[in-house]
Parts: structure tokens; C-alpha cells; sequence
């Protein structure tokens, strides 16, 4: 992978929605093709279409091969040759599945490297439905395509908000189910991973957010989150990670606007959405996280209403496009500082001291169960830190203190 010039897959989305509108007026400012080489997966007679109805001068080159494109121009790779009748704002089969061979494309041409990652413009996934295509969100299709079924996990970012989903795409009835200790601890470590991994961050901080609501005297309404979420915590709390819950909506709303946390890992896609709307009202994007290849997702959908209109905010297409370019450098970095790593020696161990010192207090990420908890959570903190030589020139240089503690907001 060339991380200085990405070659990015972009897909057209729904053809009677804003998908075009957004590329077309993004690619207009040449300033962009400056950044890595754009193959969007589409039709240029549909595109020249777009391009009439909004009037926007933005040129193409038509290429059928994604080996074909070139650097400093808008490549558009011909998906299919046949006719596609656009009826704008409105959702139609036809429109569907235009849609659907496009990113069938993209995403093969994703897998077998001859792009290095993948945008999703806006579709309707019900149109798309079909006899090739029958899932439940593009994520799921994707996910399988990469051979990775399941595997992944949905992150909703904006800024530094990052909020993944356990449960994503279904509906309310079937979540209960998703929350079991197995599933929550393979996502957890997903999530830890790419944090550090796609997002630069040494030791993340996570919050998991509760399935249920909390009565007014602070304790849940179901089991979920003492018989799962904390066990599974406290589990992964003992090898060094920090994840904090369960946590009820508003002590995430305060925390998290504090800087407390570098993530949330929510339990269905109506939390992550509502917990993101409080927090922030910035243009973001949705990365699937945990594949083998970079993919992210327009935070919108195809938006009938706005489509022809010369309306689309073109943000919404270019925070997935700079995503995408910056978490393929960072997982290049990454990925090249961890390929061999020395052996460390004998004497550059240290002791658990080190975890003493930093970590964070868990008191206050639950609420207390019963009586005798909360007594406990109210006793004072006499926890004793290590001491630290007065003169640091006596101690060892292997042994000091670690300064790379990351600053309250990230």
C-alpha cells in the first residue's frame, strides 16, 4: 500500500439518491485528487446524468479496469454498460440494484488488493434486495465478502466521539440475545484493538454503556449487567485493559464530555445514535472496523428527499474519504512498529506497580447494587501508590516511571 497516494474504491450509492451529488461537486475542487487517487464504481452515462441535473463541472475519466486509473483524475470504472432509468427522490428496484453491482464490484476489487480501502456512498439497502443480495445492511455483505462473517464491528465517529455498536442492524427484540458474556468480550477486544491499532491510541479507554435503564435509586432494571457486563469487565480489567461499566446514558453523557473515555461500546444502534446526537452535531462517518481492508461508510442515507436538489453537504462524503486516508496510515505505521519486536531483557521487567499507578478508579462507572455496596462505594479511596525514589538519579533508568500517560482528552 502507497499510504503517501491511497488508491480508494468510492461506490455511487443509489442512484436516485445523493450519492452522485456528493462525489461530483466533491471532485469539482481538484484539490482533493491531490490526497490519493479516487476509482469510483459507477456509470458514466448516470454520472453525466447528475452532472446535468445539478449542473456542476466536474470531469471524469472513464476507465474499466481499476489497473487503469490514474493519479490526479476523477476515475470512474464502468460497473455495468446497460441503461439505468434515474427517477430522482424516488427509491425503485432498478435504482437498487445499480447500487448493489457497484459495491459488488468495489468490494471485490477491495479483496483482491488492487485498491487499498473502500468508501460506501449512501444506498437503500431495501432496494437493493435480490437474488444476489440478500442482507441485512451493507456491513453484513461486506463482512462476508472479506471473509470475515460477523467479524466486524460498526463504530459511529465523529471528531474524537467514537461509539461502536454490539448489537448493529437489528432490531430491538433480538439485541437481548447479542448481549452475552462471549460476544461482548470478542467485541471489547476488537474494539481495544483498533483503537490502538486505526486510531494511534497506545492504551485506550472504554466505556461499556448498560442494556437496561437505572430506577431512581440507581440500580437497573435487569440482570444483564451484573451477571454479564461486569464479570466481563473485571475479566479484562486483569490483563491490563481499561473498560468501565456498565455505565447508564446520562454518566456517559457527563463523562465522555469530560474526556473520560476514548470509546463507547453501546449495545444496539438507538444508543449509539442517541448518545452521539447529545454529544456532538459535527458531520462524521461509520467505519467498519476489524476487516482486513479499510472500509468506511457515509454517515447518511440516500436521502430522496435532497436528491437533484444541489443541497447534499459534501462533508458528509469527504469525512469518510479523509478517514479512510488516515486510518490506512495509521494501520501501516502501526502494523510496521509491532512486525518484529525486540525481546525485552531480564531487567527492563517491571513489577505491577506499574498498572497501580495507572490506573483508574472503577468506583464511580456503576452503580452500586445493594446496601453493603454502597457503603463500600462510599468509603474513602486509601489505596496506597507506589513510592517513587526521591532522587531520581538514583534509580534505574529502566525502572523509572513511565511518562507516556495519555492527557485526560485525547
Amino acid at each position: 500500500m502507497n499510504t503517501n497516494n491511497p488508491t480508494i474504491a468510492i461506490t455511487h450509492g443509489d442512484t436516485n439518491g445523493i450519492g452522485y451529488e456528493l462525489i461530483l461537486k466533491s471532485f469539482a475542487d481538484n484539490s482533493l485528487l491531490e490526497l490519493f487517487t479516487p476509482i469510483v464504481y459507477g456509470s458514466p452515462k448516470v454520472a453525466a446524468y447528475h452532472r446535468k441535473a445539478i449542473d456542476v463541472p466536474a470531469n471524469f475519466t472513464i476507465i474499466t479496469e481499476a489497473e487503469e486509473a490514474r493519479h490526479n483524475r476523477f476515475n470512474l470504472l464502468t460497473t455495468f454498460a446497460e441503461e439505468v432509468r434515474v427517477e430522482l427522490g424516488t427509491p425503485t428496484p432498478e435504482a437498487g440494484n445499480a447500487a448493489f453491482r457497484a459495491m459488488r464490484t468495489a468490494v471485490d476489487d477491495t479483496k483482491n488488493q488492487k485498491v487499498d480501502a473502500l468508501v460506501l456512498a449512501p444506498a437503500d439497502n431495501a432496494t437493493m434486495q435480490g437474488p444476489d443480495y440478500q442482507f441485512g445492511s451493507e456491513k453484513s455483505y461486506v463482512e462476508m465478502m472479506l471473509d470475515n462473517k460477523d467479524k466486524g464491528l460498526l463504530l459511529y465517529v465523529v471528531d474524537t466521539v467514537r461509539i461502536a455498536s454490539l448489537a448493529d442492524h437489528k432490531a430491538l427484540r433480538e439485541v437481548p440475545a447479542a448481549v452475552s458474556a462471549a460476544h461482548l468480550e470478542e467485541k471489547l477486544r476488537l474494539l481495544h484493538t483498533t483503537l490502538r491499532r486505526d486510531y494511534g491510541i497506545d492504551d485506550p479507554r472504554i466505556a461499556v454503556m448498560a442494556l437496561n435503564d437505572v430506577d431512581r435509586n440507581g440500580r437497573f432494571y435487569g440482570d444483564e449487567e451484573q451477571d454479564i457486563m461486569v464479570p466481563t469487565q473485571q475479566k479484562l480489567a486483569e490483563e491490563g485493559m481499561k473498560v468501565y461499566g456498565p455505565c447508564s446514558f446520562n454518566e456517559l453523557l457527563s463523562a465522555y464530555g469530560d474526556g473520560a473515555y476514548d470509546a463507547v461500546l453501546a449495545m444496539h444502534d438507538g444508543q449509539a445514535a442517541m448518545l452521539m446526537q447529545q454529544l456532538t452535531d459535527h458531520v462524521g462517518y461509520e467505519y467498519i472496523a476489524g476487516l482486513p481492508a479499510v472500509v468506511t461508510l457515509v454517515a447518511a442515507g440516500a436521502d430522496y428527499a435532497k436528491a437533484g436538489s444541489n443541497t447534499a453537504n459534501t462533508a458528509l462524503l469527504r469525512q469518510a474519504i479523509y478517514a479512510c486516508i488516515d486510518i490506512c496510515r495509521q494501520r501501516e505505521a502501526y502494523d510496521e512498529a509491532h512486525a518484529n519486536p525486540l525481546p525485552k531483557l531480564y531487567h527492563e521487567r517491571r513489577d505491577e506497580g506499574e498498572k497501580v499507578r495507572f490506573a483508574v478508579s472503577n468506583n464511580r462507572k456503576r452503580y452500586p447494587q445493594n446496601d453493603n455496596e454502597r457503603v463500600a462505594d462510599e468509603a474513602p479511596d486509601t489505596e496506597t501508590l507506589p513510592t517513587v525514589p526521591a532522587d531520581m538519579s538514583e534509580a534505574n533508568d529502566n525502572d523509572a516511571p513511565s511518562n507516556d500517560t495519555p492527557p485526560a482528552n485525547e
